[in-house]
């Protein structure tokens, strides 16, 4: 779990699907070199925590090569 108050809170209406994925990605390539994690297949679940509780923004399956510069 990666606590981050990114970017996901700016972003153009009109390409919010798009720019979500992108946030989602990003984070996780981040994250997953960071932790020098193993290659392979990855779920990424990105949610906004409120004060009330937490909403899910959005879901990706990704494929990670394990390299610390992340796998794009």
């Amino acid at each position: 779990m990666a606590d981050d108050q990114g970017f996901v809170l700016v972003h153009d209406p009109a390409k919010l699907q798009q720019w979500l994925v992108r946030y989602a990605r990003v984070c996780a390539d981040d994250h997953l070199a960071r932790v020098h994690a193993q290659p392979g297949e990855w779920f990424v679940h990105v949610y906004r925590v409120l004060d009330n509780g937490r909403r899910h923004v959005v879901s990706i399956r990704m494929r990670w090569d394990g390299r610390d510069s992340g796998g794009r």
